[in-house]
């Protein structure tokens, strides 16, 4: 487990008051895969859609997308 990318989108969900319903409604998958992500168990294939939806619902652009996501390489 990725304990730093969990952190990261764990905590930007929650200073934006989502639950992981929400992100899984807004971005039509279930709430597992989202608590998969926030585990780091899994790193979301986004097609471009979802990609631009993701940034619009955590309100950020594409590199903080790769920010929340990036794994890191000195673990």
């Amino acid at each position: 487990m990725d304990v730093s990318r969990n952190n990261k989108l764990v905590n930007r969900r929650k200073e934006l008051k989502l639950r992981q319903q929400d992100v899984a409604d807004a971005l039509g998958v279930t709430t597992r895969t989202v608590q998969k992500w926030e585990s780091g168990e899994h790193v979301p294939e986004f097609s471009p859609d979802k990609m631009a939806a993701f940034c619009r619902l955590f309100k950020v652009d594409i590199d903080g997308l790769a920010a929340i996501f990036q794994q890191r390489s000195n673990s």
